[in-house]
């Protein structure tokens, strides 16, 4: 990650999205998930309110991420029922390379998966990712950090899955853990 002064100086720098995941009791306690929202505007001026915005959500669930459109009102526009006008925007004018994800980091994953795939409706990609075992015992948790994955910010017709468990991970954390705490000691694996 870069260190910037101000935000203006962060204008071109590739996005970072973290996922820390939550175990969630209704899945029996062993299964993450997670969501959260992204605002994304040019930072000065009144343009957002012509809809040159990005809102999404991403939404993190059965070891899957995707994203979504979200809409703000516009109190100023009302509809025929009286409420405010909602509206979708788009960064029209802005370069890809603007939107670009430069990594993507799960944090406190209950799965070490063996491979992370991106699908869009052309196919299917593997991506390059490396896990370390965050030293907890019950469930296992892991750090997981995908490097460059294809994802434009403003296109939602993606997803992220975390394919297989490797229980060859799993049995090493539970050998660790009973050995004591062991923060990123030999649980690193790069693909």
């Amino acid at each position: 990650m870069r260190r910037r002064r101000s935000t203006q100086a962060m204008d071109n720098d590739p996005y970072t999205v973290f996922v820390n995941c939550a175990i969630d009791p209704a899945e029996g306690g062993m299964m993450a998930h997670a969501s959260g929202r992204l605002f994304i505007d040019a930072g000065d001026g009144y343009e957002h309110l012509k809809g040159e915005f990005l809102y999404m959500k991403f939404d993190y669930r059965y070891r899957t991420l995707k994203a979504e459109p979200l809409s703000i009102p516009l109190h100023d526009t009302l509809d025929d029922k009286g409420r405010p006008t909602r509206i979708h925007g788009k960064l029209s004018g802005w370069p890809q390379m603007r939107l670009g994800v430069e990594r993507l980091v799960f944090v406190g994953s209950t799965v070490a998966p063996d491979e992370i795939k991106y699908i869009d409706s052309t196919g299917e990609q593997d991506l390059l990712f490396t896990i370390t075992d965050m030293g907890l015992s019950h469930p296992p948790r892991f750090h997981i950090v995908v490097k460059r994955p294809p994802i434009t910010l403003g296109k939602y017709d993606w997803r992220i899955e975390l394919r297989g468990l490797n229980f060859a991970k799993v049995q090493k954390h539970q050998e660790m853990a009973s050995m004591g705490p062991s923060y990123g000691t030999g649980g690193s694996t790069a693909r």
